[in-house]
């Protein structure tokens, strides 16, 4: 599959529901080693299936709905009670 297309790695995100590191680069535009980055660090959750880290449907969607900054609209506001 030739996955150097961002429409490729949408495809496959929307048949399979995951891509993988390299198709999620491709998606998103960036390298992938900025990929490896990201995942090092926890700003993009993946799952290591065999030998390939998959990125899952909603993870993309909300990578690519946030970027690296997960929302904070769900978690209370910190300060004096």
């Amino acid at each position: 599959m030739d996955s150097s297309k961002p429409s490729s790695a949408l495809a496959t995100l929307a048949t399979r529901g995951w891509v993988s590191l390299r198709q999620f680069a491709t998606l998103i535009g960036v390298s992938y080693p900025t990929v490896l980055r990201l995942k090092d660090r926890g700003a993009v959750k993946t799952v290591l299936v065999g030998s390939i880290y998959r990125v899952y449907n909603d993870e993309a969607t909300r990578f690519l709905a946030e970027g690296n900054h997960p929302s904070t609209k769900n978690q209370p506001a910190e300060g004096p009670q």
